[in-house]
């Protein structure tokens, strides 16, 4: 047997109201009168009791066409606004998946959603402006409570005033009831975020657009698409409310991480100033300083106070160890994504250790046959008894001039060469005891790895000093000619 349908394929209600869980009935009627206010409505009321929720607005013309409160993805002039909420056509059907039966008013008629699943549609009743639905649902306590809670959090824009009154008429006598009221941000910051609008000339879909996002800080933080909550934050400090349609999942109540992050580091920007200490160490600062959206300015503002001593790790061990020393806090690259890592590093203001306190020697000029004085003459000698008497082993000396950088001496296990550049050429005529101080600095290295980003502060190192000190002091009283000038 042959069978012909009127219609290529169908919507299911069950799988509809399986999507979307009835708590979203609010959500949407909310979002519904809001975006009426573009079409001139002041008003708006919601009442929701254990058995229905109704939702009111007085925009003039209300329902331009009645059979859009029971079409799918129709077209919808939402489409071509990133201002508004809706772009599907689907906020009155997913109420209605959920309802027995339903009665949508308006002032083109009125349409009945019947108990047995029929519609009927009258129209000689209509309203003079606005439209007034009722949906007949089912609510359980937890549902009642969440609406409460939810509603609360709404943020009206200007030039509307909406109702809204929740009544639990049980042995709880749950009854909540207020206006809501417009609420000042906190700040206003301005990105160019991922959107999704069609163009209303070329019908392509703007995947991108320049909008505000109001921020607040409130007791919990949450992502808002203009005044609607959509997810909760759970480290922010404060909420985000984007002026434009919001790229979400299927149930309307994610964002993606990648979008979140553009967020963040967009509200950075106006809220930099009002971090504080901890603050600055949570995931969510991190993740604002990796994105494209935080300006230098910024960048600079948050990290100056989250690494006030920062220099960057680098594989010169003396020179993280010299940074340590000097009162540096050393930031390993493999600990910052690598957004941040790079844009430290190109930003200017951030050094690595070995730019900071360089201890390579090999840009020097060397003067190991040329100009040594008679003080560098007396030194060098020296310098070479004490490795044969202290060490057991020949060492070499070498002089070199490099004033770009910061080391006075280095000792290899080998060669122990002075740094003329930073020493000057008069310190090698002072005392024996300021010249012996940084021979047996240099000399307590000897067989010591330098892998290790903390060599001076190492128990090995104390030890090494302890024995060379030791040793020196039995060589003086012995061989006291050793350290005569």
């Amino acid at each position: 047997m042959t069978k012909t349908s009127d219609q290529w394929f169908e919507v299911s209600v069950e799988g509809l109201r399986d999507i979307f869980p009835v708590r979203h009935s609010l959500r949407e009627l909310l979002a519904n009168i809001l975006d009426e206010q573009r079409n001139g409505a002041t008003i708006g009321k919601i009442v929701v009791t254990p058995t229905s929720i109704q939702a009111l607005d007085n925009a003039p013309k209300g329902f331009a066409d009645l059979s859009d409160s029971f079409t799918l993805f129709r077209h919808t002039p939402k489409r071509h606004l990133a201002e508004v909420r809706g772009r599907f056509n689907q906020g009155e059907k997913i109420v209605l998946s959920h309802s027995k039966h339903a009665e949508l008013l308006s002032t083109t008629g009125i349409v009945y959603f019947n108990e047995d699943g029929t519609r009927t549609y009258n129209s000689g009743t209509k309203t003079t402006e606005g439209s007034n639905l009722f949906f007949y649902i089912d609510f359980d306590i937890e549902t009642m409570e969440y609406f409460a809670d939810f509603i609360q959090r709404v943020k009206i824009p200007k030039g509307i005033n909406i109702y809204y009154k929740i009544d639990w008429k049980d042995e709880l006598k749950f009854l909540f009831e207020d206006n809501l009221e417009y609420i000042e941000p906190l700040k206003v910051a301005s990105a160019i975020l991922p959107t999704w609008f069609l163009d209303e000339n070329t019908k392509k879909v703007i995947p991108r657009r320049n909008t505000k996002i109001f921020v607040y800080e409130e007791k919990e933080a949450w992502i808002y698409e203009m005044g609607i909550p959509v997810q909760k934050l759970e480290e922010d400090r404060f909420s985000y409310d984007i002026q434009q349609k919001v790229p979400l999942d299927t149930k309307r109540d994610t964002i993606s991480p990648k979008y979140l992050k553009e967020v963040r580091g967009a509200c950075a920007n106006v809220v930099a100033s009002l971090l504080t200490e901890e603050d600055r160490s949570q995931n969510w600062v991190n993740e604002a300083l990796s994105s494209k959206n935080i300006d230098d300015r910024t960048f600079k503002h948050i990290w100056t106070r989250k690494y006030p001593k920062a220099v960057l790790w680098s594989p010169d061990a003396r020179a993280n160890e010299q940074a340590i020393l000097d009162g540096k806090q050393i930031v390993h690259p493999r600990t910052l994504d690598p957004t941040i890592r790079e844009r430290a590093r190109s930003s200017g203001f951030v050094h690595s250790s070995s730019s900071a306190y360089s201890t390579s020697f090999t840009d020097g000029k060397y003067l190991r046959t040329i100009n040594k004085t008679e003080g560098m003459k007396w030194v060098e000698s020296f310098t070479k008894t004490l490795g044969s008497r202290l060490l057991g082993k020949k060492i070499q000396v070498d002089f070199i001039d490099n004033k770009g950088v910061n080391t006075l001496a280095m000792y290899d296990g080998s060669i122990l060469t002075f740094n003329v550049g930073r020493l000057g050429k008069s310190w090698f005529d002072n005392s024996v005891k300021s010249i012996l101080e940084l021979i047996l600095h240099e000399l307590g290295h000897d067989n010591q790895s330098y892998s290790s980003d903390t060599i001076h502060l190492s128990g090995d190192y104390v030890d090494r000093l302890a024995k060379l000190g030791a040793n020196c002091t039995v060589l003086a009283l012995s061989n006291p000619e050793i350290f005569e000038r």
